[in-house]
């Protein structure tokens, strides 16, 4: 099952909730070795997504990863700091579609990765733009340490959120 969704991620999980206070409120939090996380059934929208991480990087002190997958066919990173963009790469599985690739050493220094120059990050994007048939949600997780997108539970407590939500 393809999926299209956006999330955001901080490498600290010790943000302060006034800053949280940018994103919309049906956003869901999960903090989890020393990272947050931070899922929002909305941002499948990629303008609301990049909208909400420059939003956010602009209120923390931290980098914000920006993480957008498109039917598990196309992975796009980012990231954000103090409201500019700091950092792209991506990858995907169409010949006529590629992500730029700029400044990818800035990945692994700000969630603390072992992989100083980005090299193992372009290579799994590389062989992500290759191989269709490899969970590369799984391989970009683990890179990184951490869910970039929500699991079944998180997903389930979004929707109930949502469908409780009156404005």
């Amino acid at each position: 099952m393809a999926i299209t969704i956006g999330t955001l991620h901080l490498p600290t999980d010790k943000i302060q909730e006034e800053a949280l206070k940018c994103l919309p409120a049906s956003t869901y939090p999960l903090y989890q070795q020393e990272r947050l996380s931070l899922y929002n059934a909305e941002w499948e929208n990629p303008d609301l997504l990049e909208s909400c991480g420059v939003a956010l990087s602009k209120a923390v002190e931290v980098p914000v990863l920006e993480f957008y997958c498109m039917d598990e066919d196309i992975f796009r990173l980012r990231l954000w700091e103090k409201g500019e963009p700091k950092a792209q790469c991506g990858c995907s599985l169409f010949d006529d579609f590629s992500i730029e690739e700029k400044n990818i050493a800035a990945f692994p220094a700000a969630f603390k990765v072992e992989d100083p120059e980005g090299r193992a990050l372009s290579a799994l994007l590389a062989a992500a733009d290759e191989d269709e048939y490899r969970d590369y949600l799984e391989e970009l997780s683990a890179y990184f340490s951490m869910p970039l997108v929500p699991d079944a539970d998180i997903f389930l407590s979004m929707e109930e959120e949502s469908e409780n939500y009156k404005p």
